[in-house]
């Protein structure tokens, strides 16, 4: 995710957690950036280059990331080669989610929040907190009818930022979140609010846009635009993920990586 506005406060970790679950969720936040310690363009641009506008290093980091985005597209490359092979009962023996990604990840030692998301996830799966699932963020619009009081249209549009939900083995609900891309472990509201204080307003202004370009175009612009009203709000929208893979994946970093699983 490319954010512009910065708080030095939504990307330090957590320190000052009142829960114990929040502290524990952080714990293994920071246990992943330390075994997975990823170098991610978005970042780079997202907060180096908005403190320091004015550096002499500008362009070289520019360029730099540039180059950890590539090499996180060839990745991600493997990654969806990976899951058409998976297709193959054979192969499908063998495949675990998001070990692939992993994997190719630390090799090159680059990855967004995404690949950040999905090995805090392995962590999680690795420390028995398999109630866990990749999420992502989406700004869910509405088209709302004044005169009915209606939903007209609805569509769900991507942010462009991967974490993961959680419960830490505590509640029926994911309420916690664990952002290792941002740096941080909260509550689901609480992570809200961060998300909220840094999305661009022109991005979700953007989006606002396109789904009521798409909602009048689908409808051949025979409806009178004031009789619609556009609202929106942020949503953390978990990925499926079924628990033969979860176990999988928990026992393939907690053997290949036992410097994560927390005593």
């Amino acid at each position: 995710m490319n954010i512009l506005k910065v708080q030095n406060n939504h990307y330090q970790p957590l320190f000052k957690a009142k829960k114990q679950t929040i502290k524990d969720a952080d714990k293994i936040m920071r246990t992943s950036k330390k075994a997975f310690p990823f170098v991610s363009s978005t970042f780079m641009r997202s907060f180096y280059l908005t403190v320091n506008q004015s550096s002499k290093y500008h362009n070289k980091v520019i360029n730099k990331a540039n180059k950890i985005a590539t090499m996180i597209n060839i990745n991600r490359g493997i990654v969806n080669c990976a899951r058409i092979n998976a297709k193959n009962p054979k192969e499908a023996k063998t495949f675990i989610p998001y070990v692939t990604s992993i994997n190719s990840s630390l090799s090159s030692k680059v990855g967004n929040c995404q690949e950040q998301a999905q090995a805090a996830l392995g962590v999680l799966f690795a420390n028995g907190y398999y109630n866990s699932k990749y999420a992502s963020l989406v700004l869910d619009v509405a088209i709302m009818n004044k005169r009915t009081n209606k939903v007209a249209y609805r569509k769900d549009v991507s942010l462009d930022h991967g974490f993961v939900l959680t419960d830490m083995n505590q509640e029926k609900d994911l309420n916690i979140v664990v952002d290792p891309w941002l740096g941080f472990a909260d509550s689901k509201e609480n992570a809200i609010a961060r998300y909220k204080s840094i999305i661009p307003n022109e991005k979700i202004k953007r989006a606002m846009e396109d789904v009521k370009e798409d909602f009048f175009v689908l409808n051949e612009f025979l409806l009178y635009e004031n009789d619609y009203v556009v609202i929106r709000k942020l949503k953390l929208l978990p990925r499926e993920c079924n628990k033969d893979e979860t176990i999988k994946l928990g026992e393939y970093i907690k053997e290949n990586f036992p410097e994560v699983v927390i005593d």
